[in-house]
């Protein structure tokens, strides 16, 4: 926006500076003009009366009788208003055309200042349309619904380790609601390198991988944190055998681990669809150890779900907040 503005500004500068040279050049001519046409009246006045004593000498000489003097003197200074009168009326309609001149160019600059005053108003009004539109963007973006899933645990769904299952908490850091939210998994157990490292994925899973998105889940509210969500391993192809790699028992030490790579789609408060993606992982799978905080009063702890495992999040290049075309 600030780029565009400048530019509107550079260009009306540049239609500034033309007007006010074409008016420089015009006042200059006008001046031209007018001080040409003050020197040749005083020459012509000069010439008027050049002409005039001329004719006298030459047409009334001495050996006239007074009266016949007289009567020539007269004729000859007649002759010369005559004359002087001509030259006054072609000076009268010089001056008329240079004034008519004069009109046209003001005709011409009022154009000019009229057509700087029509852009003017118009930039103006384009300018106030795209900070009034960018002022609602900014209030939006503001006030939006931000949602990403932000932490990921790993259970195992009882003693037997049968039912692993992975839970995925999404939280809404904005100010106003989600209408409804859908994400999409896709959970797989990859093996250690051989110097020992990690050996985490470093590709992004195709969209075949991710699959569908789940259905809508309702709101999520503003600044919420608790919406959980459970993902069973055994619906992905993931049994408790294949996570057995992966376990820490005695001096096994584990070849594989386990990552998580999803997204997740909201429909904010104001219509528009955002996608952020998220991926988590862990290296180490403990033993099953029975929840105690989720038994409940008067039953066995063994019959429970076991304690949670956090995943940790992993550095990677993630779409986050994408807004949808």
């Amino acid at each position: 926006m600030l780029k565009k503005l400048q530019q509107g500004h550079f260009a009306i500068a540049l239609l500034v500076l033309i007007i006010a040279l074409a008016m420089a050049v015009l006042i200059w001519d006008l001046s031209a003009r007018l001080t040409e046409q003050r020197v040749r009246n005083e020459e012509g006045a000069k010439a008027s009366r050049e002409q005039t004593t001329e004719r006298i000498e030459l047409h009334c000489g001495a050996n006239l009788s007074p009266t016949l003097l007289r009567r020539c003197l007269e004729d000859e200074i007649e002759a010369g208003e005559d004359a002087k009168r001509a030259e006054r009326n072609l000076q009268s309609q010089e001056e008329v055309a240079l004034f008519t001149r004069i009109m046209g160019y003001t005709g011409v600059a009022g154009s000019a200042v009229g057509l700087l005053s029509v852009f003017l108003v118009y930039f103006t009004l384009r300018e106030t349309q795209r900070m009034a539109r960018d002022t609602r963007q900014i209030g939006e973006a503001q006030a939006q619904a931000y949602v990403t899933a932000s932490e990921a645990e790993f259970v195992w769904g009882g003693p037997f380790r049968t039912a692993p299952e992975i839970l995925i908490f999404f939280e809404n850091s904005g100010q106003t609601p989600v209408k409804w939210f859908q994400f999409r998994a896709f959970p797989m157990v990859y093996a250690h390198d051989s110097a020992g490292t990690d050996g985490f994925p470093k590709d992004w899973p195709s969209d075949a991988d991710l699959g569908t998105f789940s259905n809508k889940w309702s709101n999520l509210g503003r600044s919420e944190k608790s919406r959980s969500v459970k993902m069973y391993l055994r619906q992905y192809g993931i049994s408790a055998e294949d996570l057995a790699t992966l376990r820490h028992v005695g001096s096994n030490v584990p070849t594989h681990g386990i990552a998580v790579f999803g997204e997740v789609r909201y429909c904010t408060f104001f219509g528009d669809v955002f996608t952020s993606q998220f991926v988590f992982g862990r290296r180490v799978l403990e033993e099953f150890v029975p929840d105690t905080a989720s038994a409940a009063d008067g039953e066995e702890p063994l019959a429970r779900r076991g304690r949670p495992q956090r995943m940790s999040a992993v550095a990677f290049d993630l779409k986050a907040y994408h807004r949808e075309n």
